[in-house]
């Protein structure tokens, strides 16, 4: 894990030292490091599925970026049919199909990150996934509980 890299398995100590000029006493905190790294561990785990989310929709939206600028340039004839072509060929994908749940907690995190509407086609796109599956999903969600555009 990536944390047990950061910090040693020796049963060393944190310390923080808090000392304040205008008074004559001294706090000193001692933290086990297991206990320290537990710690960061459990918080580094409650959000790595979201964290891995999110790296995975701005990845997506690089990519419609970059495609977006090629599809410019051949439009304004900077580059050739055929190179248009050959070059948009890396940013296809075959759609997958992708359990309901799975989804679920991706879809809720994204919601509950950006805060912005979707509509269904562009989730699937995100997803890189069936637009049915993005619709199975979304009839999971409690009732108002994110805003979704119309399903398309």
């Amino acid at each position: 894990m990536y944390f047990q890299e950061l910090i040693s398995d020796s049963p060393l100590y944190r310390q923080k030292l808090d000392f304040e000029p205008t008074s004559s006493s001294v706090n000193i905190d001692l933290t086990h490091t297991e206990i320290f790294r537990s710690n960061i561990e459990n918080i580094y785990s409650k959000f790595e599925s979201d964290i891995k989310t999110l790296a995975n929709v701005i990845k997506s939206q690089k990519k419609l970026i970059e495609y977006n600028s090629l599809y410019n340039a051949f439009l304004i004839d900077q580059i050739s049919e055929e190179e248009f072509i050959k070059e948009s060929e890396n940013y296809t994908y075959s759609p997958q199909d992708i359990d309901s749940e799975v989804l679920l907690n991706k879809l809720t995190c994204l919601f509950k990150y950006t805060g912005c509407e979707f509509t269904s086609s562009e989730l699937a796109e995100i997803f890189q996934c069936r637009q049915e599956n993005i619709e199975e999903s979304l009839r999971q969600l409690p009732n108002n509980s994110f805003t979704v555009a119309t399903i398309t």
